[in-house]
């Protein structure tokens, strides 16, 4: 690809960025992206073949990566309450590193994604989350267990989402994320400990 591909395609993905972020993933104008970009919207399907290739070209590598260590984090929850209150802090550490790593692609992800494959990113964390929380005591299959499990794993991964959704920096988000995750492991803890 010539340099001058390498910039037009950056250019391209820096106002589709700006475009999906003030109007959504459904609300976005390819012929704004092209205004903005100082392209023409038959370059940009040349690049990207269709909007959804073009936010997806935005967000795939980083919302991957971190679905990949969300599971890996959760592959081992700790023998009891108190190795997971542990275990938690880092692994509450590093999935916020990350996702202010790429702070960009999560803002898409989390704010919007409404009509791409991305609008359920959420969920499928939720069901990593709630997977884990199967594996603690006391717990059993009752209707009742259901939804608490659902609602908890629902919990943590909107915690991470509203870190997001209300802008806050990585030092505020790390406090509100600490203090949440500190109020739910003390639950946690009362629970398993019954």
């Amino acid at each position: 690809m010539s340099r001058s591909s390498v910039l037009t395609r950056q250019r391209i993905l820096e106002a589709a960025s700006e475009e999906f972020r003030a109007h959504g993933f459904q609300e976005a104008s390819v012929r704004r992206i092209a205004n903005v970009a100082k392209a023409t919207t038959g370059a940009i399907y040349h690049y990207f073949p269709s909007k959804e290739l073009l936010f997806d070209a935005l967000v795939h590598e980083p919302a991957e990566q971190l679905f990949e260590l969300w599971v890996t984090l959760h592959e081992s929850p700790g023998a009891n309450a108190f190795e997971a209150h542990d275990r938690s802090s880092d692994c509450t550490d590093a999935v916020l590193a990350f996702v202010y790593d790429h702070i960009d692609a999560f803002r898409l992800v989390f704010r919007h994604a409404a009509g791409t494959k991305y609008e359920d990113y959420p969920e499928r964390l939720i069901a990593v989350e709630e997977a884990t929380y199967r594996l603690f005591p006391g717990l059993d299959d009752s209707p009742a267990d259901e939804l608490f499990l659902r609602t908890v794993a629902a919990s943590g991964v909107e915690t991470l989402r509203k870190a997001v959704e209300h802008d806050l920096s990585r030092e505020e988000a790390r406090k509100y994320m600490n203090r949440t995750r500190e109020f739910r492991l003390n639950g946690w803890t009362g629970l398993t400990a019954a």
